[in-house]
């Protein structure tokens, strides 16, 4: 028999070695890659990892390699990157008058899909990832912000600073020289008292041609009583506008005069006592009275084209003075006008 004796020396055996779980980030986050080494031996990375956190810029696999005294075990940890949301928005109209539509256009993207969109408007929030409207009710300028998140949890925000300018309507205002003109004078001065506006359009509402002057000067035509209205847009540098309007009266001027003497003679001259009318009253709405020295009515008429003849009961009154009262209304506002005095009776 031969014996035959082997020293079998076992040295090491293959470190357990653990590189951790997979993990996704968004673009620009932290993460740290730690391995689980419960033996402690030597350990290396591949590509290199940072000992602390760190940002990777793209998807990718570390591998880990442990050295038990050259008996080598690996493990590897994949880290996903995730591309940051692309933030983007459009606005159709982006300066009006109050109060001012505008509509948004989400413009904004991302690889994995949008699952959470939040806008802020005036200081309001709003949640929806497609298009939205949105009315400014004031005046002044806005910053427009957008917030939104992707399916695996990255977001991204961006403003559009001072993105929306609403402007203030104007205040149209004016004052005239004249309410009411007579048909003798037909001129009235305009003066302008509007806030915030840069442009005007004047309509006199007598079919002439307008104007577009500040404090324009125009002449009605008087030779027809009625109302004229008169039209004032002002318009702001943007085109907002605000309206005014102000109404214009051309009336009769009333003129009359009576004489204070007449000659009833028979020589065709002077022969009557009768008022004289230019315009302002309505002839049948008129009424003559003749009075005697004791206030008795000797004559009376309704027609002011007709005088008095100076008789009484179909004779001649004797030469005196005696006294007369018209009443009639005017055109120009019903008012009715009494006046009185006294007329000679020579011959």
């Amino acid at each position: 028999a031969i014996t035959v004796t082997h020293i079998i020396t076992i040295l090491a055996v293959p470190a357990p070695i653990d590189a951790g779980p997979n993990v996704s980030i968004c673009g620009g986050d932290l993460v740290t890659i730690a391995a689980t080494n419960p033996l402690g031996v030597p350990i290396v990375w591949s590509p290199i990892v940072p000992a602390g956190p760190f940002a990777p810029t793209q998807t990718t696999t570390y591998t880990v390699t442990a050295d038990n005294l050259g008996c080598f075990s690996t493990d590897s940890v994949t880290i996903t990157v995730e591309t940051i949301p692309t933030v983007n928005f459009s606005g159709d109209i982006l300066s009006g008058c109050e109060t001012h539509a505008v509509s948004f256009t989400n413009n904004s993207s991302a690889p994995s899909g949008l699952v959470d969109c939040e806008w802020i408007i005036d200081g309001q929030t709003i949640s929806n990832c497609g298009n939205i409207s949105y009315n400014f009710t004031n005046a002044g300028t806005y910053d427009i912000t957008l917030t939104v998140t992707s399916a695996t949890g990255c977001s991204a925000t961006e403003t559009y600073l001072d993105y929306i300018y609403v402007e203030s309507a104007p205040m149209a205002s004016f004052t005239q020289s004249s309410t009411q003109l007579t048909n003798y004078n037909g001129e009235v001065i305009f003066s302008n008292n509007s806030v915030g506006a840069s442009t005007y359009v004047w309509d006199f509402g007598d079919n002439t041609i307008g104007s577009t002057d500040t404090d324009p000067v125009h002449t009605f035509a008087t030779e027809d009583v009625g109302v004229y209205v008169v039209e004032m847009v002002a318009y702001s540098s943007l085109g907002c506008s605000d309206t005014v309007w102000a109404t214009i009266s051309v009336v009769e001027e009333l003129i009359f005069c009576l004489p204070n003497t007449f000659t009833p003679d028979g020589d065709s001259y002077n022969e009557y006592f009768t008022p004289v009318f230019t315009s302002g009253y309505d002839p049948y709405d008129f009424d003559l009275l003749i009075f005697n020295r004791w206030g008795e009515i000797i004559w009376e008429s309704h027609d002011a084209s007709v005088g008095w003849d100076g008789t009484y009961g179909g004779k001649l009154v004797q030469t005196g003075t005696y006294s007369w009262k018209i009443e009639f209304k005017t055109t120009a506002n019903d008012e009715r006008i009494m006046v009185s005095g006294h007329v000679n009776v020579i011959r």
